[in-house]
């Protein structure tokens, strides 16, 4: 079902959108981000376990950052979001559309559109930029405006309007962890499976 037959069936004032593997795709390659550089140093200094248990799939790399930081704090939080800022802005090497969910972000006038991304603020900036989406969105949450990523709700309490109904609410995502970030903060959740590979990352 298209987002927007499923508007059509279902009332909502506010849509919520991930964006990498969402709206769009970010050709990078994100399974060597925390590997180049010193972040592999400085983490595996910090805790060997964590950075172990990452680098046998154990875990995800949201999952990586998430437990650094909530064990660590604000040191390492800078040096994780530096490391994110300069990945994303080194290794990007396209930026692909999911036409659809595009076409819909662009001729909708119905609803408050909002984003809530892991990505920087630079690569969200330059995507919109892309496909001619600037101003679209009423609130815009990336990776530098939060301390920990989905599923941790931050990134939405800091988009959420306590005036509207958390029933007027959607949050489109393509992840596990959009969707248990949208059982978190107890909203409706739509899934965009456009980009879906096997074996994903997270």
């Amino acid at each position: 079902m298209s987002l927007s037959d499923y508007l059509k069936r279902h009332q909502k004032s506010h849509l919520i959108f991930d964006f990498d593997e969402t709206l769009i795709k970010l050709i990078i390659p994100w399974q060597v981000e925390f590997s180049v550089g010193s972040i592999k140093d400085d983490l595996l200094a910090l805790d060997k376990s964590i950075y172990e248990s990452f680098a046998k799939n154990k875990i995800s790399f949201s999952e990586l950052q998430n437990e650094y930081i909530s064990r660590f704090g604000a040191k390492i939080k800078d040096l994780i979001i530096k490391n994110n800022i300069h990945f994303e802005s080194t290794y990007l090497k396209d930026i692909l559309a999911n036409p659809d969910l595009i076409e819909f972000v662009k001729r909708d006038t119905e609803h408050v559109m909002l984003i809530w991304s892991s990505n920087t603020k630079p690569t969200v900036e330059r995507a919109l930029k892309k496909f001619n989406l600037e101003g679209k969105f009423s609130k815009i949450i990336t990776r530098e405006d939060v301390t920990l990523i989905k599923p941790y709700l931050e990134g939405f309490e800091k988009l959420y309007d306590p005036s509207v109904p958390k029933n007027m609410y959607l949050f489109v995502g393509d992840s596990k962890f959009d969707r248990l970030a949208a059982k978190e903060a107890d909203i409706d959740f739509y899934y965009v499976d456009y980009f879906e590979v096997p074996g994903k990352y997270w």
